[in-house]
């Protein structure tokens, strides 16, 4: 029987306010493609099958259908072509007591993941394009009875959206006081991915570039 490659389902964070930048940041091209089509393909890629698109509204879900090619495979089932990736759409709440958008993504996308019965969660957001599909199952491979969270560590640090975490350890800090992921990866016991690990495996650290802004982009290349 073969292992599992990674973890079972993965959240992408896609509702950031992309002020930076100046129009939706999950949409920007880079060589003639979409962050977000480039960040699907590459978790495709790893090895998921299903994953929860958390967005910000319904409008934002439209400008993606009006950029991407994107068929439904099933009633919630959407799949982007080129890929075995399907995924579910969820949208922030109207009303919630918390103001960080990645933090309101999570817990949405937390309580869809225990619906489906995934006892582990990888979690990406949609402005990585260079991320290497090796680093999911890398960072799955380092979860453990004694750590809970494994979570990359680039050479300019924590990467506090990019981890793959137990989902019930991951629920019950996100049900405590928190208010930015960074805070939830030192509630979590994080096992840290460093370059001393990643390197080995040929992942180099354009893969942790958060593109936030054109310079992000013109200084790199897919």
């Amino acid at each position: 029987m073969m292992e599992q490659p990674v973890a079972d389902g993965v959240i992408i964070l896609s509702g950031g306010p992309s002020s930076r930048m100046g129009e939706p940041k999950s949409l920007v091209e880079i060589n003639g493609k979409p962050m977000l089509q480039w960040v699907m393909e590459s978790l495709s890629q790893s090895g998921f099958q299903s994953a929860v698109l958390s967005l910000k509204n319904h409008e934002q879900w439209q400008q993606i259908l009006d950029s991407i090619t994107i068929k439904q495979v099933s009633a919630e089932q959407y799949q982007i072509e080129n890929t075995d990736l399907s995924f579910e759409i969820l949208f922030d709440p109207a009303t919630t007591n918390k103001n960080n958008s990645p933090i309101i993504g999570l817990i949405s996308g937390v309580a869809k993941a225990i619906d489906k019965d995934w006892q582990t969660i990888q979690v990406v957001p949609c402005d990585v394009p260079y991320l290497n599909p090796l680093l999911p199952p890398l960072l799955f491979n380092n979860i453990s009875e004694e750590n809970n969270c494994a979570v990359a560590y680039s050479n300019r640090g924590i990467e506090p959206l990019l981890f793959c975490a137990n989902t019930n350890s991951l629920k019950i800090t996100l049900n405590s006081d928190v208010s930015s992921a960074r805070e939830v990866i030192s509630k979590l016991n994080s096992f840290k991915v460093g370059p001393e690990v990643w390197s080995l495996n040929g992942i180099t650290n354009q893969c942790f570039t958060n593109v936030n802004s054109l310079d992000d982009i013109n200084s790199n290349c897919k």
